[in-house]
């Protein structure tokens, strides 16, 4: 359905997951932005977590690559990664806090 719709959207948790080891799937899709948190990333992308958690800038950058997507990596720092504006273009928000967001509140 996700992949049907023309309407942008934002693509998080079971969202990101549905799309297990096939991130280039998403790459026809214009309009979306993931946000995933580490673990959620590795799963996408068919890496350890351990991997992706080291090397969490590196994997956002892969992973707007791969998906042709903006991609968000939620954790202590937010790493901010766009596929196509300039190659290899990416943001780290520092000040992130670690605590779970409330239920009301939007990343995007």
């Amino acid at each position: 359905m996700i992949l049907e719709s023309r309407v942008p959207a934002v693509l998080d948790a079971d969202g990101i997951v549905a799309f297990k080891g096939e991130p280039e799937s998403l790459k026809g899709r214009a309009g979306l932005v993931l946000t995933p948190h580490v673990g959620e990333l590795a799963v996408l992308v068919g890496r350890p977590v351990h991997e992706v958690a080291r090397a969490g800038l590196a994997a956002a950058r892969n992973a707007a690559a791969a998906t042709g997507q903006v991609v968000l990596l939620k954790g202590s720092s937010t790493v901010i990664a766009r596929p196509r504006v300039r190659p290899g273009w990416w943001c780290r928000v520092p000040r992130s806090s670690p605590l779970p967001a409330p239920a009301t509140f939007s990343p995007v």
